[in-house]
């Protein structure tokens, strides 16, 4: 039987170097185009769902084409059968133009992953210890495109409207998006858009192994500019340096 390792276990990052990149990548997805349909099973009004579909990513579009950064609050909370019990981390996020990003877990670990959209650093400060992933898999790789424009989202998404089912949630929208790579990390996706603010609020994220991680964005900021320093860990005296490579 193959072991069950620690949801925080910094060796085994794929899952969460997915989670935190899609988190963020979605929320900028419409910039760079998405092709909708209605969702399937959709018997009457299919046309009114595109047509709101299309309203929506019209609305996302005007929003994030001006953004050049976000910084949030979040809380995500993963469950399946990689945790022998659901896990609960808090902390800030930020992620900037072209592919910047930097997680900050708080609570309950402390731990740091910052990327400049090639190299990956995962940082544990109480332990002193960096760990850095020169080559990101293909899906993080894919993402970061997706945020420069260099990759055409259709060859890779199929994108809905949610009308019914388990992930809607009153006063949001819900956009689904389903990889047509058999073989990526995320088998499926819910986006929550926010009604009267129209900024993503919430992201689904479901692995083919059964796993589900919600991040829930709170206090989303897009007038703070964060050095590109703040991306990045220089190697440090005292620190533990692990060059590691993604399974």
């Amino acid at each position: 039987m193959s072991k069950i390792m620690a949801p925080e276990e910094p060796r085994r990052p794929v899952l969460a170097v997915v989670v935190v990149t899609a988190a963020i990548v979605l929320l900028v997805l419409a910039a760079v185009g998405l092709e909708v349909r209605a969702a399937d099973g959709a018997r009457e009004g299919d046309e009114a769902a595109a047509l709101q579909a299309e309203v929506l990513l019209q609305g996302l579009r005007s929003t994030y084409s001006r953004v050049g950064g976000v910084q949030a609050r979040f809380v995500q909370t993963s469950s399946g059968s990689s945790y022998l019990e659901p896990l609960v981390q808090t902390g800030q996020l930020a992620w900037k133009r072209p592919g910047l990003l930097r997680w900050d877990f708080q609570t309950p670990t402390a731990r740091l992953y910052l990327s400049d959209g090639s190299t990956l650093w995962v940082v544990e400060e109480a332990e002193r210890r960096c760990t850095v992933y020169r080559g990101v898999d293909a899906s993080l790789k894919r993402f970061f495109g997706f945020l420069t424009g260099m990759e055409d989202v259709k060859k890779h998404f199929d994108v809905s409207v949610v009308l019914s089912g388990d992930e809607l949630l009153e006063g949001h929208h819900v956009l689904e998006l389903r990889p047509n790579d058999g073989e990526a990390s995320v088998q499926q996706a819910f986006v929550r858009i926010d009604q009267k603010s129209g900024f993503v609020a919430s992201v689904v994220l479901l692995s083919p192994f059964g796993d589900r991680t919600q991040t829930v964005l709170e206090s989303i900021r897009t007038d703070a500019d964060l050095p590109d320093s703040s991306f990045k860990f220089e190697r440090q005296e005292g620190y533990e340096w692990i060059e590691a490579s993604l399974p």
